[in-house]
């Protein structure tokens, strides 16, 4: 089950050394991966850790995930991008699950 939420969210490339942080939103969220979008190009394959600030004025959900598609949206000025969580603390994969089914 995928739910639609827009929810504020910071990703950054695991790969070549890259400390740049990205902020965006959210499309939706499943147990299984997230869609967001981007302003930056991440190739398929690519990982990412992901820090979402899942509740007001808590601690933000880090997750590490893999980009399984990505979508050009504007003549490629910003891309759409599905990802699938691969590594996520037990506490964090509930809070994820009890969120989409309640």
């Amino acid at each position: 089950m995928r739910l639609p939420v827009s929810m504020h969210l910071k990703f950054r490339r695991i790969s070549n050394g890259n400390v740049v942080s990205h902020k965006t939103l959210t499309k939706d969220i499943a147990i299984a991966g997230i869609r967001f979008l981007s302003n930056e190009f991440i190739p398929v394959s690519a990982y990412i850790k992901v820090n979402l600030n899942f509740k007001e004025n808590a601690k933000p959900l880090e997750f590490i995930c893999q980009v399984v598609w990505i979508k050009s949206l504007f003549n490629a000025e910003s891309f759409e991008i599905g990802a699938e969580i691969w590594q996520i603390d037990k506490e964090h994969y509930k809070q994820i699950k009890s969120y989409i089914y309640k």
